[in-house]
């Protein structure tokens, strides 16, 4: 079916049904998630797809001084968490980079529940290994800022563009201008 004719059909659907959310999904599907964009929205499910990859930024304000996730104490560390947790929920690393502040890292897995895992992991295991978190002890507080940010990248241009980016910036990344920035070589870009 055409493009043109699946529009037509979903328009002649009923307002608010529930076949009208799904074609809603199917013709134009979200690529981004998380992020300062989705405070105080709706819960909705991460977009994945098995075939394509997909970058995610976590950030922390908090991360200064002795936290500092570039500091010469964590960075090897943090590293070689991101490869230690992806060989073990079997999730495909291309780039990964500690910035100030900030972990970047473009992945791809084979499943939802491996790539959940893996960031829930991966967060919580490096927000107590750089606060030094101990059960009894006096609560630190909230760690991240918000939500991990994640968007799913083509392959070709705009995926080597990302590996770029990701593997030769030390300073943190500005989700609104450089990884949602629209590309005219990105298919998938909507300018979300």
């Amino acid at each position: 079916m055409s493009r043109d004719k699946l529009l037509y059909l979903k328009e002649n659907l009923p307002p608010g049904s529930e076949e009208g959310a799904k074609w809603t999904a199917l013709l134009h599907p979200r690529l981004t998630h998380g992020g300062p964009a989705s405070r105080g929205k709706r819960k909705a499910a991460r977009p994945y797809f098995s075939n394509v990859p997909q970058v995610f930024l976590l950030n922390s304000k908090r991360a200064r001084g002795r936290w500092d996730l570039a500091h010469r104490r964590h960075r090897s560390r943090i590293t070689s968490q991101i490869y230690v947790y992806a060989k073990r929920f079997r999730v495909r690393v291309f780039r990964a980079s500690v910035a100030k502040g900030q972990i970047r890292v473009l992945v791809k897995a084979s499943t939802r529940k491996d790539l959940a895992d893996f960031f829930r992991v991966l967060a919580g295991r490096t927000a107590v290994f750089i606060t030094g978190a101990r059960k009894g002890a006096k609560r630190i507080g909230r760690f991240w800022d918000e939500l991990c940010f994640s968007k799913m990248i083509p392959w070709g241009r705009e995926f080597h563009r990302i590996q770029a980016l990701i593997q030769t910036s030390n300073i943190p990344l500005h989700l609104g201008e450089v990884v949602l920035g629209k590309s005219p070589h990105n298919p998938l870009s909507r300018g979300s």
